[in-house]
């Protein structure tokens, strides 16, 4: 199963648990994953719980093995997690559980292109796009995706918009696992 799968499903496990910021530990986390990934079709596999920590762990910025990209957790103590709080607009890209904030990637698209106007990008991120071509179609179009979904495929913009939106942390204060 897909990291974004994972990620995907341990926000929806600790949305059902509280608000954001809920210090939830994994020992919380576990049932309600597991209650949550059947209902989505996918069955669980023997490793399931070591995948929900590597998504915890993939997409949180004090984290050693965070790899850039929405901050979506915040570790607080061993086995301890939460939702982050969002204060951006971050939006469903919809194929394969993409998030993105859309002011940082129109402007990672104006600086592959370089160029400095992000509003001519940030006009087109409500639009649904051609996934081989990205030409504007129809909403209810079959197979269609979000523009912010086909401009993260082009790796110049993806590598712009990880850099815009990454915090690592200092190795010497990272958390213990």
């Amino acid at each position: 199963m897909s990291d974004s799968f994972w990620s995907d499903v341990v926000v929806v496990a600790l949305q059902s648990i509280g608000p954001p910021g809920t210090k939830v530990s994994c020992k919380d986390i576990y049932p309600s994953v597991e209650r949550l990934a059947p209902r989505l079709g996918r069955p669980l596999s023997k490793d399931w719980k070591s995948r929900v920590r590597q998504a915890l762990q993939s997409r949180c910025p004090s984290c050693p093995d965070y790899q850039g990209g929405v901050e979506l957790f915040e570790h607080h103590a061993r086995d301890v997690w939460s939702l982050r709080p969002r204060d951006l607009d971050l939006t469903p890209g919809g194929e394969g559980g993409v998030w993105y904030d859309k002011d940082k990637l129109a402007q990672a698209i104006a600086q592959a292109k370089g160029e400095s106007d992000i509003d001519p990008y940030l006009a087109k991120m409500d639009n649904k796009v051609n996934p081989d071509t990205g030409a504007v179609v129809a909403p209810d179009t079959k197979g269609a995706i979000h523009y912010g979904t086909f401009a993260l495929k082009n790796a110049s913009v993806r590598a712009a918009y990880n850099k815009l939106t990454s915090i690592r942390s200092n190795p010497e204060v990272a958390p213990e696992f």
